[in-house]
């Protein structure tokens, strides 16, 4: 079998072929597009509780814990961790502060993979740094 030819499946393609388009520089692959989109326009729309317990909707914790204490620091980080990876918007702006979000960034950001951490950089926290 050459390179560039599949065993057998149509329309495979052999990604060492050279068959994918290149992506612009600095542009994510497609499937983090729906990150940017889930991610708020503003750090002034994230209005989370800065105390007290939270329950997350199914949809966001849908295996696991469900209620953190936003007091604790350690329960604060594993939330907002959680909530970057897989809530939607209305879920980021109902459940992460603005300033806990801004103050937990250096420790938070190195639970994100490097492309959510980079998208969020570039689209949330750099513009607050501004």
């Amino acid at each position: 079998m050459r390179c560039g030819e599949s065993r057998g499946v149509p329309g495979a393609r052999d990604v060492r072929s050279g068959d994918n388009p290149p992506m612009e520089d600095g542009a994510l692959p497609p499937r983090w597009g729906e990150y940017a989109r889930r991610m708020p326009s503003s750090l002034e729309d994230l209005k989370g509780p800065v105390t007290g317990r939270v329950e997350l909707p199914l949809h966001v914790a849908w295996s696991g814990r469900r209620v953190y204490d936003v007091g604790q620091d350690d329960q604060r980080l594993v939330l907002y961790a959680l909530l970057l990876a897989e809530a939607q918007r209305e879920d980021l702006e109902r459940f992460v502060p603005r300033e806990s979000l801004v103050s937990m960034w250096p420790r938070l950001r190195r639970l994100l993979g490097p492309h959510a951490r980079r998208e969020r950089e570039r689209r949330l926290i750099s513009p607050a740094s501004r």
